[in-house]
C-alpha cells in the first residue's frame, strides 16, 4: 500500500527493517526472561533503541505528505513543529484545535 502511493521512501523502509529487528529481539529477550535466563546487555539496549520505530515510521509519514521531501533533520529527532502549507497561514492539529503559524513556518498546537 505505502509503495503504490509514494510513500515507502529508503527511511520509512529502514525503519519497518528496524521494527522487524525490535520484534525478534523482543521475542527472544522476552523468552530468555520466561526461562530465568541471563540478558545480553547490548540486545537489551539495541532493543531499546529500536522499540519506538512505529512512531518514527508514522513520523516520517505524515512529514512526507505534509511536505514534498524528508530531510535528515526530521529523522531519529523528536517531533517537529508541522509545516504550514494552508492558505491563512494556519494549520491543523491533533486534537482539531487550530495551530499559530510561528515566525519560522512551523506550526504550535496549542
Amino acid at each position: 500500500v505505502l509503495a503504490g502511493e509514494g510513500l515507502l521512501s529508503p527511511p520509512v523502509l529502514r525503519e519497518l527493517r528496524d521494527g522487524e529487528e525490535y520484534w525478534a529481539l523482543e521475542r527472544r529477550l522476552c523468552g530468555q526472561m520466561e526461562r530465568g535466563q541471563p540478558l545480553d546487555p547490548a540486545e537489551v539496549v539495541r532493543a531499546s533503541g529500536l522499540k519506538s520505530f512505529d512512531y518514527r515510521v508514522l513520523h516520517l509519514l505524515l512529514m512526507q505528505l505534509v511536505r514534498s521531501e524528508v530531510s535528515p533533520a526530521d529523522v531519529n529527532t523528536g517531533a517537529p513543529g508541522i509545516p504550514c502549507r494552508r492558505a491563512g497561514g494556519v494549520a491543523s492539529c491533533a486534537s482539531g484545535g487550530g495551530a499559530s503559524c510561528a515566525s519560522g513556518g512551523v506550526a504550535s498546537c496549542a
